[in-house]
């Protein structure tokens, strides 16, 4: 089996890997899109709602319902804080996935440029055979009846 046949498998693994390795950072960039548009959606509500605390508070508020407005705003900033946080994860994961992908495709790059390499190699003794096997042909028509044209005219 040649070698360029026997690197077949590895290749179809290192493209399987390199494939996998993309779909997961595509996958992974979609979380953090995810994740940054639940943090801008909280980030409009806690504004709507400090909007609407602010006008209660010029209409007068009892104690009550300002430690209820309060309350809730601590609530939601807690809430777009632990978004934060998620993001800034999903940012370290995103880099690691990226890491992964960007290994992956060299590999894959250089195997490919190896099957390259052996193809052209192979293609090469393949043509430096059929030289040989025709140079032979042409040896033994020389001298299978002794006598060449040279030898003729002469």
């Amino acid at each position: 089996m040649s070698r360029l046949k026997k690197m077949t498998p590895i290749v179809e693994l290192a493209e399987r890997g390199e494939h996998q390795a993309a779909q997961a950072l595509g996958e992974g960039r979609q979380r953090l899109a995810s994740a940054r548009a639940a943090l801008e959606n909280l980030q409009g509500f806690r504004s709507g709602y400090a909007d609407r605390f602010q006008q209660a508070g010029q209409q007068g508020l009892s104690v009550h319902r300002l430690n209820e407005f309060r309350s809730f705003l601590h609530k939601i900033n807690k809430a777009i804080a632990e978004q934060e946080r998620t993001i800034q994860q999903l940012e370290r994961e995103l880099d690691a996935l990226r890491l992964a992908w960007e290994e992956a495709h060299r590999k894959l790059l250089g195997l490919q440029k190896l099957i390259a390499r052996l193809a052209a190699a192979e293609q090469a003794q393949e043509q430096r055979r059929e030289q040989s096997e025709q140079d032979d042909r042409v040896g033994s028509r020389r001298g299978s009846g002794g006598k060449t044209l040279l030898s003729l005219l002469m």
